[in-house]
């Protein structure tokens, strides 16, 4: 699995949010439990994962890199948009990728440890909550889409299916948000697809990718072309280079209309917990008798 993988279609959700030919409604996931075409017994899914890890470079081969800068550019061929994307990321959790399309301007996100964040033109800045900020607060883990059983409750292989005229051993991940379905490659052991119901600021955006490509950089396979097919449209997502220099700290820092609504949110916070005149202090104590 990639770590590019939903981060991708929470970062152009704002694009789409302003695309007039995306505006049908999204429709929950309704991914169903495939057939397994074979009867021989299946691998568990750690099993899988760690054939994953093995023929990508192994743990060891991404544990010795702390930071990592992805560059390539986003586009959607049906309507002509294409744009930069740059992807920061440092152990163990901070994140923030931006997408700048001309004409249009930049859409970023990204998560600092605490708080999950985006600001594109069209809907201005945004903090994110409940589900929106648990995805993201996944997909930030330097390392949990290598190993992706570990920010999942429960996993279980499906069976042998195809995906994209290939043999894959199908894994059924379940979380808070809902189930992602992941498909690596009996053949190879790489991770070649995934379904999945995103969280975004338009709501559940039901989604297929396809995942390709990969090359070596730093010691490790990364796949290099991510095609999304979400709400009709398709998005491709090509990574042309990956760095793993020392980043400066500053470039995980809230932007400062993100900074502004935090600041206010705490402020908001605050005035509801404190009391109303009159009122005794919540952790007042009991007067003695």
């Amino acid at each position: 699995m990639t770590k590019y993988t939903k981060l991708n279609l929470l970062l152009a959700s704002g694009f789409l949010a302003a695309a007039p030919l995306l505006s049908a409604p999204a429709v929950a996931q309704s991914e169903q439990d495939s057939q397994s075409k074979e009867t021989a017994e299946l691998p568990t899914p750690r099993e899988v994962v760690d054939r994953f890890i093995k023929v990508t470079g192994g743990m060891e081969a991404y544990k010795a890199h702390r930071y990592r800068t992805s560059t390539g550019y986003f586009e959607m061929p049906a309507m002509g948009m294409r744009g930069e994307m740059v992807v920061h990321q440092s152990q163990p959790n901070l994140m923030v990728a931006s997408i700048d399309i001309p004409g249009m301007g930049s859409m970023k996100t990204g998560f600092n440890g605490t708080t999950g964040w985006s600001t594109n033109p069209m809907q201005g800045p945004m903090i994110m909550e409940g589900k929106q900020l648990d995805q993201i607060k996944r997909e930030a883990d330097f390392f949990g889409s290598v190993d992706i059983l570990k920010n999942f409750k429960e996993a279980r292989t499906v069976g042998i299916n195809e995906f994209n005229g290939e043999k894959c051993y199908q894994l059924k991940l379940t979380d808070d948000t809902g189930i992602t379905n992941v498909y690596y490659s009996v053949e190879t052991g790489l991770a070649v697809g995934r379904k999945a119901v995103e969280i975004s600021p338009m709501g559940e955006v039901p989604s297929v990718m396809t995942i390709s490509a990969y090359k070596e950089f730093g010691g490790v396979l990364v796949p290099t072309m991510q095609s999304v097919e979400a709400m009709g449209q398709k998005q491709n997502m090509v990574t042309e280079t990956v760095t793993f220099e020392e980043l400066d700290p500053a470039i995980f820092a809230l932007p400062p209309a993100i900074k502004t609504l935090v600041e206010a949110q705490e402020k908001d916070t605050k005035t509801k917990d404190a009391p109303k005149d009159g009122e005794p202090k919540k952790d007042a104590g009991k007067s003695g008798s």
